[in-house]
């Protein structure tokens, strides 16, 4: 608010009307107390503001401050090199997408701050997460935040970690038998096969694993122990 082609407004107290100088858009008013309101603000806006007094006596004083814009902040989003993957064996890689630069990036997951290990690591410039090897522990909800200061966070993306099924070695190093068996009828005890199903080469004893492997075709994978099997 100073003199000349910089001057934006003018303000006397007691007077009903303000005067506008060459810098004045139509967006700035000033309020009662003196101070200046803006409009619809752009990144244009930004920059320093001097506010000039003249005192009744025609002292003047001035103060400058400095005002900045940021862009406005828009939702990120992740992409996913895989939202399904096998534990101890896969690598997932999410990549923070947003159309701001400049930006500060931070990753959470479900809904904490995302704690970083020997396998869970960030690219150079945040936008990029890569987790290798996966562990069941990484399953959840993963979100990018980005922030210039103001912030926008992403919609959650659900990584899924399946089971890696690793079949036991016995002490000689040889597989354990492996048999797959009809799925169990409703009613029947969980994780029992049906009692039609053809057992005839192994006895009552628990198996090692047993997992459904197939609903489509209800097929289940049962592991026993090798004294366990007739022969």
């Amino acid at each position: 608010m100073v003199e000349g082609e910089m001057l934006i407004m003018s303000y006397k107290v007691g007077s009903p009307a303000d005067g506008t100088g060459p810098a004045h858009s139509g967006r700035e008013t000033i309020n009662p107390n003196g101070s200046l309101l803006v409009r619809n603000v752009t990144q244009e806006d930004t920059g320093p503001y001097t506010l000039q007094i003249t005192y009744r006596d025609f002292e003047e004083r001035e103060v400058t401050g400095q005002l900045r814009v940021y862009r406005s902040v828009f939702q990120p989003s992740i992409r996913a090199s895989s939202t399904t993957v096998t534990e101890h064996k896969d690598r997932v890689v999410l990549t923070c997408l947003t159309r701001v630069t400049g930006v500060s990036i931070l990753w959470l997951f479900n809904t904490q701050r995302l704690q970083y290990t020997d396998r869970v690591t960030l690219s150079r410039d945040n936008r990029t997460l890569t987790i290798h090897p996966v562990g069941g522990e990484d399953a959840g909800e993963y979100q990018c935040e980005v922030s210039n200061p103001a912030s926008s966070r992403s919609d959650p993306l659900t990584l899924t970690v399946m089971h890696h099924l690793a079949f036991p070695r016995t002490g000689d190093k040889r597989d354990l038998p492996v048999h797959w068996l009809p799925a169990p009828t409703p009613g029947s005890p969980s994780g029992q096969a049906d009692s039609s199903a053809p057992l005839s080469d192994t006895q009552s004893a628990a198996p090692i694993y047993q997992e459904l492997l197939h609903p489509d075709s209800d097929i289940y994978c049962q592991i026993n122990p090798r004294a366990e099997v007739a022969t």
